[in-house]
C-alpha cells in the first residue's frame, strides 16, 4: 500500500536481504530444535512402551523368566493378572503417541507385540508387517539411539509367535 519498489534505495534492499537471511536461519534452527525434541520424546515414549510391555507379560518372557531389579531381587511378584491387559493397552497408547511423531520400526514392533497380547491379531499382524517393511533412517544425519531399532529377526519371530497365538 503505497510502497514503490522502483523508488527504494539499494541500502534498504541489502537490509531486507540480511533480515530475510536472518529469518531463514532462525527458522532452520527452530526446525532442527523441533526435530530433536520430537526424536527425544518419541524415544522416551518407546521406553515407556517397553516398560509397559514387560509388565504386560508379567516377566514370563523376559530374560531369565522374571523381572529382576538392580539389587538382584525379583520385581515381578507384585504384578497382578489384571495389570497385564492394562499394561498392554498402555503400551499401545505410548506407541501410538510415538508413531504420531516418528514412524519407526521399533514403534510398530512394540505395538504389534502388545496387540498380540490383547488378542487383536489382525491389527498386530498389520503392525508387525509394517515393522518388517519399515527401513530405519536417520533424521538430521544422526543415527538412531541404541535400542530404538527392532531387528528384522525379532520382528519375524514376533510374527511367528502371533500366528501361533492366533
Amino acid at each position: 500500500f503505497g510502497y514503490d519498489p522502483s523508488g527504494a534505495d539499494d541500502e534498504d534492499d541489502e537490509d531486507d536481504d540480511d533480515a530475510r537471511r536472518t529469518r531463514r536461519e532462525a527458522a532452520a534452527a527452530i526446525a532442527r530444535d523441533r526435530d530433536a525434541v520430537c526424536d527425544e520424546l518419541a524415544s522416551r515414549l518407546l521406553d515407556v512402551a517397553r516398560c509397559h510391555l514387560r509388565l504386560a507379560r508379567g516377566g514370563s518372557l523376559a530374560a531369565g523368566g522374571r523381572i529382576v531389579g538392580k539389587d538382584g531381587k525379583r520385581r515381578d511378584a507384585w504384578v497382578p493378572a489384571r495389570v497385564d491387559a492394562a499394561s498392554a493397552r498402555a503400551c499401545v497408547s505410548a506407541c501410538d503417541a510415538a508413531l504420531s511423531m516418528r514412524r519407526t520400526r521399533a514403534g510398530y514392533y512394540l505395538r504389534g507385540k502388545a496387540r498380540t497380547q490383547l488378542c487383536q491379531f489382525r491389527a498386530a499382524e498389520d503392525d508387525l508387517r509394517t515393522a518388517l517393511a519399515t527401513r530405519e533412517t536417520s533424521v538430521g544425519g544422526e543415527s538412531n539411539p541404541v535400542g530404538d531399532v527392532a531387528s528384522e529377526r525379532e520382528v519375524k519371530l514376533a510374527l511367528r509367535a502371533l500366528k501361533a497365538a492366533a
